[in-house]
């Protein structure tokens, strides 16, 4: 029977998902070649080991799951459409089960996973910091807002991470971050 042709981007996908429902232990290449139908050999094909692996799946996360939204964002043409929509998106995507849970529980030993964490944060809180400045808010208060809406944001997402969340719920969201900002988006 003929082996599939995997891609990549599957093995990422299939990375985050894994990661996301198990933590590093997830990360296993031969679960994971079964799963895609694959042999082992395609993982060592396009990434060479179990390091050089869990590298590319942290930027493929934070490209997926950080940049991705921000390109979306940038395409609207207000900083308050830029913002609903960012904060739209990030509600109506929760494919990523715990993935944070655990990126933080391994960050606590392993410095690449914590940094980068670390950067991936002070992405998101700067990027919402820099919207809500266009905004018109002052430097310090929409660093501080920002940081207030991206850690409200996690617990939501904690709630809510695998349920369907329905128009009404992200409309609602988006009425308490009005609230918050003192601006309506």
């Amino acid at each position: 029977m003929p082996k599939t042709l995997v891609t990549e981007k599957e093995w990422l996908q299939l990375g985050l998902k894994s990661f996301g429902q198990h933590g590093v232990s997830g990360i296993n290449i031969e679960k994971m070649a079964r799963t895609l139908g694959c042999a082992k050999s395609s993982f060592y094909w396009y990434f060479g080991g179990r390091k050089q692996y869990l590298e590319s799946l942290l930027r493929f996360w934070r490209e997926s799951e950080t940049h991705a939204f921000y390109v979306e964002a940038e395409k609207k043409t207000t900083p308050a459409a830029k913002l609903t929509c960012l904060l739209r998106g990030v509600m109506e995507h929760r494919g990523s089960g715990d993935l944070l849970f655990h990126l933080r529980k391994v960050s606590e030993k392993n410095a690449l996973f914590r940094k980068t964490l670390q950067k991936t944060e002070q992405l998101r809180i700067g990027y919402l910091t820099h919207l809500l400045e266009q905004l018109g808010e002052e430097k310090a208060p929409a660093r501080e807002k920002a940081g207030f809406i991206y850690h409200y944001y996690l617990g939501w997402y904690e709630r809510n991470k695998s349920g369907k969340v329905d128009a009404r719920e992200v409309r609602s969201q988006l009425a308490l971050v009005s609230k918050i900002i003192g601006r309506q988006i």
